[in-house]
């Protein structure tokens, strides 16, 4: 089993600013064939998609912005899950654990909110 690490922002401010206002940290481990492990971002960006819908959100409607957007991490940035500061506050954060196996079955090992 290899595991790695990833951040995702999302959840796009489309009032004002196009900015995200959550953070989702996580641990994947790939439980499926190691020459399959090449595809994992693109099986996390379709795990993205179900989770946090459309790659691209509007601001006011009109100009278009991130809606979520992964980015590798590594175990440290994972344990201390540090939140987006939002309006002066800090947003709750999530951490999963996501098993990944054949055929880019995804499972949700384990799933934390975080303050």
């Amino acid at each position: 089993m290899k595991e790695k690490y990833w951040v995702v922002t999302h959840n796009a401010d489309t009032t004002e600013t196009g900015l995200p206002t959550r953070k989702t940290y996580i641990k994947t481990i790939w439980q499926g064939f190691e020459a399959q492990q090449s595809s994992e971002m693109d099986i996390l960006s379709d795990f993205c998609f179900n989770r946090f819908g459309n790659k691209t959100a509007y601001v006011q409607g009109v100009a278009p912005c991130p809606n979520w957007t992964i980015h590798q991490s590594n175990e440290h940035q994972f344990n201390e899950s540090m939140p987006i500061m939002w309006g002066g506050m800090s947003t709750k954060t999530m951490q999963l654990i996501l098993g990944i196996g054949d055929h880019g079955k995804v499972s949700v090992l384990s799933e934390v909110k975080r303050a």
